[in-house]
């Protein structure tokens, strides 16, 4: 009896060990979802890099995704902020260009369209 008992649940445990290996692998080769609720962007949409002020005297170097009806922003990224007083500005914007066209280069690179 308790030998039935025994392999019931040696049974019981391998069963459930092939189940869980089989949702292992199905979970994998699912596709990553956004969270939900998430706003997927038109498939047009392109990262790009932009500038503009702010209230305070600065410059806010940034990528934004854009795409759709009338241009729309789907997504914003800061990449740096630039004190309009700093002596070495030119060059900082410059280079904070530079990087955000990188950047978004590379998500754009990254889109499945």
């Amino acid at each position: 009896m308790i030998r039935i008992v025994f392999e019931l649940a040696v049974l019981a445990c391998i069963v459930a060990g092939i189940l869980y290996l089989a949702r292992q692998w199905d979970n994998q080769r699912r596709p990553v979802a956004g969270p939900p609720g998430a706003i997927e962007a038109p498939p047009g949409a392109r990262w790009r890099a932009i500038h503009s002020g702010t209230p305070d005297e600065r410059t806010e170097v940034l990528i934004v995704l854009r795409g759709g009806d009338h241009d729309q922003i789907w997504d914003r990224r800061t990449c740096a902020v630039i004190s309009n007083l700093d002596p070495d500005y030119d060059r900082l914007l410059f280079n904070a260009l530079e990087d955000a066209r990188t950047r978004a280069a590379l998500l754009n690179g990254m889109r499945e369209d």
